[in-house]
């Protein structure tokens, strides 16, 4: 079990590292922006700001939840190593 939870810990780590810990969005409206069908050139794309707006949010929220999963699989994994302390103790 131990083990597992080692491994665990490890998975979560990786995506944490990649993805960042979930943090709340504390943006605010007061920037400079474009009206929605501005083109943008986008990855070598034309596409309008409503789109690319799209995109982000999507990507926003894909990373989120991966960020969530990477945290609760650290915490799956602590949890884990505690119960085989516990219950798997030999002394």
């Amino acid at each position: 079990m131990n083990l597992i939870g080692l491994v665990l810990n490890f998975i979560g780590s990786v995506i944490i590292f990649f993805c960042g810990f979930p943090q709340p969005d504390f943006s605010e409206g007061v920037s400079l922006g474009l009206e929605d069908n501005t083109p943008i050139d986008y990855r070598g794309k034309k596409i309008t700001a409503s789109k690319y707006d799209e995109i982000i949010r999507k990507k926003k929220k894909i990373y989120k939840k991966i960020s969530h999963l990477g945290l609760i699989l650290i915490c799956v994994g602590f949890l884990l190593q505690i119960i085989n302390i516990f219950l798997c103790c030999d002394s």
